[in-house]
């Protein structure tokens, strides 16, 4: 949330649901900077799941996927990135509810949100580090540049104009990747999406802004429907579409070829490792 205690990972419409969990943690007295900070915790255990088996499959995929190991931990990651979500939901939600919204609430959790998508990112690192995999170090430390570029150039536009909330690899599609990606056993996967095509989010922003700026500032005020599936809003047909191939692409990808797997290191032979 802009102005006081929580970022949606998703544009979405407060759903019931979020109100009714919302109103329970006023009764009980939770303040939006204290849910924030609980979303952080969440994001650094799963760091912590993906430091330990990043490169695991789930058990039940042992015999049908090549891992480094078979276990719980990439699971465990996507249900504490999935909680992380949801406390990233709730602290606005508390905030607009409880009429609670700060600025200086908006400006803590949106740094908290950079330290959590940072730390998800470096547990992967950790992880494919210390199997010396050269090339999932390098995916994941891009992935994690490309999470930090997408919010720093939106967050430095909106300092002279609106309308910077453009590009597909936005906030809740990262998170959604990964929680995909732990629950399915394919956190592998999931990295090299995360990092070839965010980047993309970060050049439309980029020109998005130039256009802006050079036209005083003022968002156009009549945008036509963008053509090409990823840029259409989300919930229409093409971005459900897009959605439905990347999500495929993290839980079958794998099983279909193994470069989407743990093991391969196509980097190390070109570095001469």
């Amino acid at each position: 949330m802009r102005a006081g205690g929580g970022t949606t990972p998703m544009t979405i419409k407060e759903s019931h649901w979020l109100i009714r969990l919302a109103r329970w943690c006023l009764r009980r007295g939770a303040t939006p900077n204290m849910i924030s900070w609980i979303g952080l915790a969440c994001a650094c255990g799963a760091a912590l799941c993906f430091a330990t088996g990043a490169g695991h499959a789930a058990p039940w995929e042992r015999g049908i996927t090549l891992a480094y190991d078979y276990s719980w931990w990439p699971v465990s990651g996507g249900i504490l990135v999935a909680l992380a979500g949801i406390f990233d939901l709730l602290d606005g939600a508390v905030a607009r509810n409880g009429n609670l919204q700060t600025r200086f609430g908006g400006v803590l959790d949106s740094t908290l949100d950079r330290f959590g998508d940072m730390a998800v990112m470096l547990g992967c690192i950790i992880y494919f580090a210390r199997v010396a995999n050269l090339t999932y170090v390098f995916l994941a430390s891009v992935a994690m540049m490309m999470a930090v570029q997408i919010s720093y150039v939106k967050a430095r536009a909106e300092a002279f104009t609106d309308g910077m909330g453009e590009g597909f690899w936005q906030r809740g599609e990262r998170t959604v990747a990964m929680i995909l990606a732990g629950l399915s056993g394919h956190v592998a996967a999931a990295l090299w999406l995360l990092a070839l095509f965010p980047g993309f989010t970060v050049l439309r922003r980029l020109l998005l802004a130039r256009r802006l700026l050079a036209d005083g500032g003022d968002p156009p005020g009549d945008q036509r429907r963008p053509r090409a599936p990823w840029r259409q809003p989300r919930g229409s047909p093409g971005y459900v579409l897009v959605c439905a191939i990347l999500a495929s692409v993290i839980v079958a990808g794998p099983r279909l070829h193994g470069v989407l797997g743990p093991l391969p290191d196509p980097l190390r032979p070109l570095l001469g490792g």
